[in-house]
């Protein structure tokens, strides 16, 4: 037997292998499968939504996607060299269905990456270039219900299809006020120990404080909410709330309850009660903790 009669069928027959795994180097061979990521709202509802008796309303899980995310942005980087390789802006999520899928172009290679997504941002990008934060003081982030996610991907010839869940980055803060002077028209909030920037990973980073100021159309019981970042630690927030009247020649001092240490945790509601004693004058003041609620004492929690 010669040699070159052994030699020749093995080196076609490698030479068939590596035109199939290579995926459509041949024109009459299928392309290599397009990497296919579905996108999901893993955080609907905040996670004590339901023990909060209403005061939070509780969500249909079943709505389309746009519907808790009406905005996303995605890239996908170079796992190993961190390079970008495709991005997409921000941009406004339309239809009814309750998964957002994309696909990505064909001419991709196999190899690992790393996808993040962010929903509800205003912003065309976050606002580091490599897509890790973005800031919650800037292009009125404060008010944006912010979701992030972040996948790592090996995409092969036998794993093409991912999910990617997004999952809510901020808390709820809600403040009622009862029992109120009939003359109490306005209030301040005054917030500090709360993170800055909210980044890929639920990881977080720096500090900020928060100022808002409300017009109460609806005088003795009231309430208003507000998103937040996590405190940077237990009760490391601290809430300054004040109640005036803004009516000329009232001469009505502002009533000023005392500040107090609470915890704002991301996809949590937390829920303050401030309850007027006219003939104390002074608060009783409740927070919602554990599902239940505890009275404050000298800024501890009784």
């Amino acid at each position: 037997m010669k040699i070159n009669s052994v030699i020749r069928p093995l080196l076609f027959t490698l030479t068939i292998l590596t035109t199939v795994t290579s995926c459509g180097i041949r024109e009459d061979l299928p392309p290599c499968p397009p990497m296919q990521i579905d996108i999901v709202v893993k955080d609907k509802n905040y996670f004590n939504a339901i023990a909060t008796d209403g005061i939070e309303p509780v969500r249909d899980e079943n709505l389309p996607f746009r519907e808790y995310v009406s905005t996303l942005y995605y890239r996908l980087d170079n796992a190993e060299t961190g390079e970008m390789v495709w991005e997409q802006t921000n941009f406004a999520v339309t239809g009814d269905d309750k998964v957002y899928s994309v696909t990505m172009p064909e001419s991709l290679p196999f190899g690992k990456y790393t996808l993040t997504v962010w929903g509800n941002m205003q912003s065309d990008r976050p606002l580091s270039e490599d897509a890790n934060y973005t800031e919650v003081t800037q292009n009125h982030a404060a008010e944006n219900d912010i979701y992030v996610t972040t996948l790592n991907i090996d995409y092969n010839i036998n794993n093409a299809n991912f999910r990617a869940e997004l999952e809510r980055a901020k808390g709820k803060l809600i403040v009622m006020a009862e029992n109120m002077p009939e003359d109490i028209d306005f209030s301040t909030k005054d917030m500090d120990g709360i993170y800055r920037y909210i980044g890929r990973g639920l990881n977080y980073a720096g500090e900020t404080e928060f100022h808002t100021e409300t017009e109460w159309s609806q005088p003795v019981e009231f309430s208003t909410d507000m998103l937040l970042c996590p405190s940077t630690g237990h009760e490391a927030t601290t809430l300054d709330v004040n109640f005036y009247s803004t009516a000329e020649g009232d001469g009505q001092e502002p009533l000023q309850p005392e500040d107090i240490g609470i915890t704002m945790s991301r996809n949590e509601v937390t829920m303050v009660r401030y309850v007027y004693q006219p003939k104390q004058d002074e608060f009783e003041i409740y927070v919602f903790v554990n599902d239940n609620w505890e009275k404050v004492h000298q800024m501890e929690i009784e």
